[in-house]
Parts: structure tokens; sequence; C-alpha cells
């Protein structure tokens, strides 16, 4: 399941109560979550901003919610402790059980934060319904509708890596880690 103009649309409409109530200061991770499921190539550029929120943040626990595809990119990086199989989420063909499936585990899994390095709607929407308090993402065109930290992507970006990485900016966190594989 992808974004569409209407979900799209019903994400700019539900930002407002977030954005009237939900923002707030950050506080450092204890068990937080990157979910960037797709795809391989995307996720080798996240791994720049999972070595710096790691770097900052030591003692803190990352977890990685990623698509089978992509799973090589981060399965063996020493950053990680955990990968979350998100099915076809984020994919054309996911469908919403697949999204409550992995609504659900998440749920399970009690993260105080999560990082989501991506313009999704539906990616929004998961990290809030998975009840984790503290949602650092990307809001483009009001697809970050639930994110209690929403970042505008940098227009001078040169690409998505960077992007990516001002999550870690917002956060006060300057850094220029390049991509990690550990094989």
């Amino acid at each position: 399941m992808q974004d569409t103009p209407l979900i799209s649309l019903a994400a700019r409409l539900a930002s407002v109560p977030f954005r009237v109530f939900g923002q707030r200061s950050f506080v450092p991770p204890r068990k937080a979550l990157i979910l960037k499921p797709c795809c391989l190539s995307q996720a080798m550029l996240t791994t720049p901003l999972l070595a710096a929120l790691s770097e900052t943040y030591p003692r803190a626990r990352f977890d990685w919610a990623v698509h089978r595809d992509a799973r090589p990119a981060v399965a063996t990086n020493v950053r990680v402790s955990e990968l979350i199989d998100t099915g076809n989420l984020g994919l054309p063909e996911g469908t919403w059980r697949d999204v409550q499936i992995v609504v659900e585990r998440l749920r399970q899994e009690a993260y105080d934060t999560v990082f989501v390095p991506s313009r999704s709607s539906i990616l929004a929407w998961v990290a809030w319904r998975a009840g984790i308090p503290q949602r650092v993402g990307l809001s483009a065109g009001g697809r970050g509708f639930s994110h209690t930290i929403a970042v505008r992507p940098p227009i001078d970006a040169h690409n998505a890596g960077a992007e990516y990485l001002s999550l870690a900016r917002a956060l006060g966190i300057e850094t220029e880690v390049s991509m990690e594989f550990f094989p």
C-alpha cells in the first residue's frame, strides 16, 4: 500500500490537531526504531542516519523495520539490535491488513521513539497507531501528519541520504557520516 492523492489529502487534514497538540521537546531514546521498510537502496542511504543516532545516543537500542528485500542492507549492521519484518508495507501490493500487522508488532515492542525517514502518510500513521510516543520524521505536504517532530526535507539536499540526515540535524546532531555496510 502506498500513498495516494486521497490518502495525502486525508493526512493533511489530520495534521491539524497533531500540529496544535502534538509538538514537544525531544527526549533521548532508550528503545528506538528506524521505520524505513523499502527498498534496498533507500535502506543503504538511511545507514548514515542510524550511525549518527547511535553515536549520539550510545546507550539506546536501535531496531529497524524493513521489508525482506531490503534486509541485506542492514541485516549485519552492528548498530541494529533487531530487524522487524514489514511484509508488504509501503509496496504497491500492500494491503491495510499488512499495515495492521506491522502496527500490532510495533505496539508489542513498546518503542519510545521512531525515526521515519520517508515522506509517507502511511508510515506516519503506522508510527502513531503503534503508540510510539516520540515520532521524528520527514513531513512534506502534510504527509508526516502525526510526527511529534516533523522535519521539512531540505531543498538543498544533494541526495536522499542527506535528506534522511536532516532528521538528525533537527535534533541538533551535526554529522556527515557515510553509508555503512557490514558484509
